[in-house]
């Protein structure tokens, strides 16, 4: 047993020795070395420890000026529309709109367009049940009451366009045609017949020779001219090709000397119009983010409406400039300007109604339908007219 107690304590001195050598068998510049590389090394993780602290208050300031400084509508090319273009802080509008009357079966099927005839100062709705109707609106008792029903078309009733000059307005459909009815008379005058598939889209030129325009899922625009300024002498003069998709929207800008198409191809074509004989297309805004549902021409801007619920405000005379706004997460299927342009009426894929005071945060939402809204505009301003894809008519009042 003492030979083993020797044996441990000769073991476990030795060990105390190399483990002492471990530490003290370094010369002075070595350990000066290795004070210098453990102090430099705790410096540089307290440098970095304090540059991310940095970075992340910078980060947490900047965040907070993006937030303050979102405006309205943003600056941005067609192609590089941000994320955050949402209205920014809603505040409400000075007046108020309420649901004054419903017509739950207004239509046998979905509304899918509304127009209002200046001629008659009257309603034109159309529907998937082949079926236009015109309502009257009673404004001392608030009502809207049938007035007659046009039949004509042999499938959907796509749009219906106002042409007041010519004492006319225009119906599309899905059976590739076009028709004109009298306002007076209420009667088809013409039936215009060239394209292969649906017609979705009408305008028309009330200077000149008071062309017609028509597009189409056959991805053309047929223009319609007449000799004698008649209804019934309407004939197709040309077809204007260039888009790859059904063109969704027509209309006109710069005293109708230039006509505007948009497209599914998420494109806009800008057309001279000058020479009728000539037209051609001087410029394209391509790279839009989205398809495009609704063109509207208004003091040297382009009002574009697209299916993400962006409207895209384009100026004319820069090139490729725009501002937009989103009002939701749904497509804008209609929209309208009113209230002597001060005021943008809007209708949605969530049957929801938008009223935006323009260049500011002032808006009012109108939760109206229980599913798209396909028609909506204003009638002597203290009302609103909306048709639905729930069959349904609302009449609004301010």
């Amino acid at each position: 047993k003492s030979d083993e107690e020797n044996s441990s304590q000769i073991k476990s001195s030795s060990n105390k020795e190399n483990s002492k050598k471990k530490f003290t068998d370094f010369s002075p510049d070595e350990e000066n070395e290795e004070k210098k590389s453990i102090n430099s090394s705790e410096l540089s993780e307290s440098k970095k420890e304090k540059e991310n602290e940095n970075d992340k208050e910078e980060k947490n300031e900047g965040e907070k000026e993006i937030k303050k400084n979102i405006p309205t509508y943003t600056d941005a090319l067609p192609g590089e529309i941000p994320e955050e273009r949402k209205v920014s802080n809603p505040t409400k509008l000075p007046f108020h709109y309420k649901c004054c009357q419903t017509i739950d079966n207004a239509h046998k099927k979905e509304i899918t367009t509304l127009a209002y005839i200046l001629r008659r100062n009257e309603i034109a709705t159309g529907s998937v049940d082949e079926i236009i109707k015109i309502w009257k609106i009673n404004t001392e008792k608030n009502k809207i009451s049938l007035n007659k029903e046009l039949k004509g078309h042999k499938d959907s009733i796509i749009c219906i366009k106002d042409f007041p000059k010519l004492n006319c307005f225009c119906s599309t459909s899905a059976d590739n045609s076009l028709k004109l009815w009298n306002c007076s008379s209420l009667k088809c005058v013409k039936t215009l017949e060239f394209h292969t598939q649906c017609v979705l889209t009408c305008s028309y030129n009330p200077l000149g020779n008071q062309e017609i325009f028509s597009g189409g899922e056959d991805c053309l625009i047929c223009i319609w001219t007449t000799t004698k300024k008649e209804l019934k002498n309407y004939e197709k003069k040309m077809v204007l090709k260039g888009h790859t998709k059904r063109i969704s929207s027509l209309t006109y800008a710069d005293d109708y000397s230039y006509l505007i198409s948009g497209s599914d191809d998420k494109t806009i074509r800008i057309w001279e119009m000058k020479d009728i004989d000539d037209i051609r297309c001087i410029k394209e805004i391509k790279d839009l983010l989205s398809e495009i549902d609704y063109l509207l021409y208004l003091d040297n801007r382009l009002l574009v409406s697209c299916e993400d619920g962006v409207i895209s405000f384009i100026k004319m005379n820069k090139k490729k400039r725009c501002r937009s706004i989103k009002f939701s997460n749904s497509a804008v299927y209609s929209f309208n300007i009113f209230h002597k342009h001060k005021y943008l009426l809007v209708g949605s894929k969530d049957g929801k109604a938008r009223i935006w005071k323009i260049g500011t945060n002032k808006r009012e939402v109108l939760k109206s339908h229980t599913n798209a809204i396909t028609g909506i505009t204003d009638f002597e301003e203290d009302f609103i007219i909306s048709g639905s894809l729930d069959c349904s008519l609302k009449l609004w009042k301010k």
